[in-house]
């Protein structure tokens, strides 16, 4: 199942995701190719977001991504500490299970000592909350309505994001 919403660039209050269109486009071309290596099922899933002013983009490049579209142009840049950090623990949670995964995690590490930058530790982190809730969970207002002035600048970045996408620009080494 692919998740297909709006947390992009600046509109994800919580996760603080950086998503851009294109993003989601690589992603789902990701899993499809994984989908179909394994003989699996793909099912993508309209799920709401706390950005809807980009909601449309980003389904039309999942879609992209399902029909076989040549993927975008994106820069890329060095990953987040906090998402590497958070991805290579799950990794190391679900290494055990999955063998490549683990493989994954050493070749990063070692592209990165090879670089001169630190590996990436997991984070020692365990669930300790109480699972007892009552359904339908509660999200309604949970959020704050984003000022005019964010969602503007955000809406400006994704007009230039999208203008890139038709630029030859160079990337560089994500790890």
């Amino acid at each position: 199942m692919i998740r297909s919403n709006s947390t992009l660039i600046g509109g994800d209050p919580e996760g603080q995701m950086r998503i851009t269109p294109g993003g989601y486009q690589w992603i789902t071309d990701i899993l499809i190719r994984q989908a179909v290596e394994l003989n699996a099922p793909v099912c993508l899933l309209l799920e709401g977001g706390y950005f809807l002013e980009t909601l449309a983009v980003n389904v039309e490049f999942c879609i992209k991504a399902l029909l076989g579209k040549p993927l975008p142009r994106i820069d890329q840049s060095f990953c987040d500490k906090v998402f590497l950090n958070s991805l290579h623990t799950a990794v190391a949670h679900y290494g055990r299970m999955f063998p490549s995964l683990s493989l994954f995690a050493d070749v990063v590490n070692r592209i990165r000592q090879l670089k001169g930058l630190q590996p990436v530790k997991p984070i020692d982190a365990e669930y300790k909350g109480f699972r007892e809730f009552v359904l339908p969970y509660p999200t309604r207002g949970t959020y704050k309505n984003l000022s005019k002035n964010t969602i503007r600048s955000v809406c400006g970045e994704v007009e230039s994001i999208m203008k890139s996408y038709n630029e030859p620009h160079q990337t560089v080494s994500i790890f």
